[in-house]
């Protein structure tokens, strides 16, 4: 007789793991970190060679996330409510691993943008907002305090200014609309004064912000935050 809950099982790792390769399936295209070559996701505009769009069906890709210092360089979807792409990959396909994906709220000229990704507990399954974790110890965020962002305008540079844990019942973090400049100075400073570490970095109620949150499991039921802050963007250069 087959054992129904272990033919789930392996369904759901072979499901996971054909996942993951779509959603890591590469283009070779310039890097324009170092001048050398790289794989890079299918994310690339025809006419400057930058990776910044997905040559797909699906319209809810609004740009690629790069933070090579992390091997980080995935997609960012976003659609009309924050529940889709927790369970869905970029083909729109069930997938427990999800999508990196922005808050349906928001616009990429919002004051405030948060992006979520998955976390994962198991070893073997990687995801690409678990390498977050890596931005935990002080040394070497320091190092690496930027990421960049692709959008199908241009090119977006960001600054780490801190980074949060905060219980999973917390949702002060996910505001991203305020009143006024009152209201968003205290908000900016309780990001500011809740780092696990001080970065030094300044950051002002003029700058455009960006959240990226993952879970983590140390302490349980928390979520990471790293908290940045805009440097450039060569859309706004370009306008």
């Amino acid at each position: 007789m087959i054992n129904v809950k272990k033919l789930l099982a392996i369904i759901s790792v072979m499901t996971i793991f054909c996942s993951i390769s779509v959603i890591h399936f590469k283009l070779m295209v310039n890097d324009y970190e170092n001048g050398n070559s790289r794989d890079l996701p299918v994310f690339f505009d025809n006419s400057n060679s930058l990776p910044l769009e997905i040559p797909s069906n699906n319209s809810d890709v609004v740009g690629i996330i790069n933070a090579p210092a992390i091997d980080l360089l995935d997609a960012i979807v976003k659609t009309t409510d924050n529940n889709y792409y927790t369970n869905h990959n970029i083909n729109k396909n069930i997938n427990t691993v999800g999508s990196i994906f922005m808050d349906y709220r928001n616009l990429l000229d919002s004051k405030k943008i948060i992006i979520y990704g998955h976390n994962s507990l198991e070893s073997d399954i990687e995801t690409g907002f678990g390498k977050l974790t890596k931005f935990m110890d002080y040394e070497f965020t320091k190092q690496n305090k930027y990421i960049k962002i692709y959008t199908s305008c241009g090119l977006q540079e960001w600054e780490i200014f801190s980074v949060m844990v905060v219980d999973n019942n917390t949702t002060y973090h996910t505001k991203i609309n305020f009143k006024d400049d009152e209201e968003l100075q205290e908000h900016l400073n309780w990001l500011i004064n809740n780092s696990i570490f001080d970065l030094g970095t300044k950051v002002s109620n003029n700058d455009q912000l960006l959240t990226l949150q993952t879970c983590i499991n140390e302490p349980n039921n928390s979520f990471l935050l790293i908290n940045l802050k805009k440097e450039s963007d060569t859309c706004v250069q370009n306008n």
